[in-house]
């Protein structure tokens, strides 16, 4: 049956719809599994302390799984979360993996655990001869839909490590985040950056209208004074901005809130410091080289000069 029709992104878009249970054998998640499980196999925990997953060979918590499970990473998840969702397996930062099973906890309740080691070579062998199989295809593309809904939510909720990063370091990943630089932030900076150099386009761009308008010659050394007012206004523009998120930071300190230190942290214009850095570099090399150029110039046509006047006097 067609996927519109089974109307599994209604389902998917209602939190992957009603909970089941996780059923199928190692390396195989049934159909119905990826489209009623309300959670992702890369998402559970109990269990974990038996394999020593966690930091220190301890245990995940609720916070900690996020940046030592692959399938959170905004990038790597796609291909990691897909597989692991298709085989019910979860794949951590090292690249080790292992089954997710429901299993009976202290109290006797069927649970998903982190159950038995797996192997991360045969989860994608086995996504692959799923895909090619009787319905894989339609699978699979369920299996994506539901990564990119439970990344979406974590978005939107915890948030999300920055990309490739807690494959390197989970810790260092998590500690980034604990202080508010993920990927959301991170986007965020991207942005930041590319408002700046929007503005920057701009007056470079006006200030060349004037230029011709006013008949100017000499290009490159308009273009000099125009790099030179860019990189004036965007160090005032960052200076002011760090300024004002210091004396915010400060008074926070000053006054014991470490939630106000944080929320004047959102506010420092990152993306905009660092297109203020790179100009800073790239502008002065470039308005030392014009200088340079037109001092040789001068110098070379008054040598040139001095130089005819002498031909000139040995000819009389």
């Amino acid at each position: 049956m067609p996927l519109c029709k089974r109307k599994v992104p209604k389902i998917m878009e209602d939190k992957y719809g009603k909970a089941g249970k996780l059923r199928g054998k190692y390396y195989y998640a049934t159909e119905e599994t990826i489209i009623g499980q309300k959670t992702v196999p890369f998402d559970i925990i109990a269990g974990s302390k038996k394999f020593g997953i966690g930091k220190d060979g301890k245990g995940l918590d609720g916070n900690s799984h996020r940046f030592r499970s692959l399938g959170h990473d905004p990038i790597l998840g796609y291909l990691f979360g897909t597989a692991n969702i298709v085989t019910n397996t979860a794949t951590w930062w090292n690249g080790t993996s292992h089954h997710i099973k429901y299993q009976p906890n202290a109290n006797g309740v069927m649970v998903p655990t982190v159950a038995a080691n797996a192997d991360t070579g045969k989860i994608f062998r086995a996504v692959v001869d799923r895909f090619n199989g009787k319905d894989g295809k339609r699978v699979l593309v369920e299996a994506i839909v539901k990564e990119y809904l439970h990344l979406r939510s974590d978005a939107t909720t915890d948030g999300l490590p920055i990309p490739f990063l807690q494959a390197i370091s989970p810790d260092f990943a998590q500690t980034l985040a604990e202080v508010g630089l993920d990927a959301i932030a991170l986007g965020d900076i991207a942005k930041q950056a590319a408002g700046a150099e929007f503005i920057n386009f701009l007056i470079s761009t006006i200030h060349s209208l004037l230029c011709v308008e006013a008949g100017e010659m000499n290009c490159k050394l308009y273009k000099v004074r125009t790099k030179k007012i860019i990189l004036i206004s965007n160090v005032i523009a960052s200076a002011s901005n760090v300024i004002a998120v210091g004396i915010a930071a400060g008074t926070g300190v000053a006054g014991e809130n470490p939630k106000a230190v944080k929320k004047s942290l959102r506010y420092l214009d990152v993306g905009g410091l660092l297109v203020t850095i790179t100009h800073l570099f790239t502008d002065l090399r470039f308005i030392a080289k014009v200088k340079e150029e037109f001092i040789d110039s001068k110098l070379s046509a008054q040598l040139t000069e001095a130089l005819d006047n002498l031909d000139k006097y040995l000819v009389d």
